[in-house]
């Protein structure tokens, strides 16, 4: 089988990266794929790993650090606090809060970002109920002093990572970033690294478990055939988030707890999305996550929040995205606070756009159970003929057909009003 130049990686790694996760110890087929001897591991690693290095350094996840001995990930600061996200094993906290003067360092592991606080640690860890484990309750919070800004390698302020709040990893292709060792098949060593600059990398995965009350997460690992399962967390990736796409972005969906020869295993973050927010309100989750206009090639998902930088009056302004085009992509936000054919304006507020955007959902669509309805129920209609978004009555029970479309009513549909914010 034809080496490709290691340059490029193998088109095997290069189509699992761009659909799937990283790692840190890797199956030997990625690894003789991507010009590695087996024979020679040691002085093959570092040009083997390099393209997985540097791919670790994707915007995406420039929120990655060191903490402990252990990789963590920053979450945002309040200018005074810093919040990190880490794996209570990382320091052994027996209490749910306790004091830390450890420090949070910058990819370099010499910038200190913040020093010195509060950990929290999630509940179920020191008071576990039955059916919890350690996997499942790794989970921890710190809130240390702020020392300086987190910023990339250009000197940007890093933006907040978004953790997933749903229901649907498994079976999906999942991303680790981390310091861990370095290794093939199902061995680590501490002597390999890169030949310069921090031993991190990106490897493989999905997820293929939910357990432990559906606390727990785990993926698997193929340490020889070629497999989407290629890549695994290794001693000093403790506490690394693991990374999936949804919607279009990266996402948390757990943080690193341990795993074994063919597994890596973690806390699953979406179980823990109430108690992240009593520690750090701020933090980014993707149901209230807002997205910009050019996020994913102009493609997003029906009923998500939007923001835009409004140049003509200088204000934020939130939309709802209502309706894409024949391609699956939107287009521009109307300036004049007004509704359009893709976008529902919603205000300046962004906690008073995710109300709106619940009360919109709370409406029927004409779409649903076989358009049948009862009477009295209220349905919403995105107008394409005007771009107004409409309420409408329902009449009667039963059957029902199709909305007027100029603002009046007719023998099913009582027209209500036009929804503005």
């Amino acid at each position: 089988m034809m080496q490709l130049k290691l340059k490029t990686l193998s088109l095997l790694a290069l189509t699992f990266i761009s659909t799937i996760s990283h790692a840190q110890v890797i199956s030997e087929y990625v690894f003789t794929q991507n010009g590695g001897d087996l024979n020679n591991i040691k002085s093959t690693i570092a040009d083997v790993n390099e393209p997985l290095r540097v791919q670790s350094y994707d915007r995406a996840f420039n929120a990655v650090g060191h903490i402990y001995s252990c990789t963590a990930t920053w979450l945002g600061d309040d200018g005074e606090w810093v919040y990190i996200l880490a794996a209570a094993h990382c320091n052994g906290a027996t209490k749910d809060v306790s004091n830390t003067g450890y420090n949070f360092y910058a990819d370099d592991d010499k910038t200190v970002i913040a020093s010195g606080g509060t950990v929290y640690t999630v509940p179920e860890r020191n008071h576990r109920p039955a059916g919890y484990g350690g996997a499942s309750t790794d989970l921890e919070i710190l809130k240390l002093k702020k020392v300086a800004d987190y910023r990339d390698k250009n000197g940007k302020k890093v933006v907040k990572p978004v953790l997933y709040d749903g229901n649907e990893e498994k079976g999906k292709p999942v991303q680790f970033v981390g310091y861990g060792l370095w290794g093939v098949n199902v061995t680590e060593n501490e002597t390999y690294g890169p030949k310069s600059g921090q031993r991190r990398m990106t490897s493989m995965s999905v997820i293929d478990s939910i357990f432990e009350m559906n606390h727990g997460i785990g993926a698997g690992y193929e340490p020889v055939k070629e497999s989407a399962k290629w890549g695994r967390t290794a001693p000093g990736d403790s506490g690394s988030a693991w990374w999936q796409t949804h919607q279009g972005i990266k996402t948390i969906i757990a943080v690193t707890n341990g795993g074994a020869a063919r597994s890596s295993t973690g806390a699953r973050i979406s179980q823990y999305i109430d108690w992240i927010k009593s520690v750090y309100p701020e933090v980014d989750v993707l149901s209230e996550h807002a997205f910009n206009w050019s996020d994913n090639g102009h493609k997003g998902t029906l009923g998500t929040l939007y923001q835009y930088d409004n140049p003509y009056n200088g204000d934020k302004e939130y939309f709802m995205l209502q309706n894409v085009g024949k391609d699956g992509r939107y287009w521009y936000f109307p300036t004049n606070k007004n509704n359009n054919g893709n976008w529902v304006y919603l205000g300046t507020d962004k906690k008073a756009a995710l109300e709106n955007i619940k009360t919109l959902q709370s409406f029927k669509d004409w779409s649903a159970n076989g358009h049948k309805g009862v009477a009295g129920d209220i349905y919403i209609y995105y107008n394409p003929y005007n771009h107004a978004t409409e309420l409408f009555q329902l009449k009667h029970d039963g059957q029902y057909w199709y909305f007027p479309t100029n603002k009046k009513s007719n023998k099913d549909w009582e027209y209500l009003k036009d929804v503005k914010f």
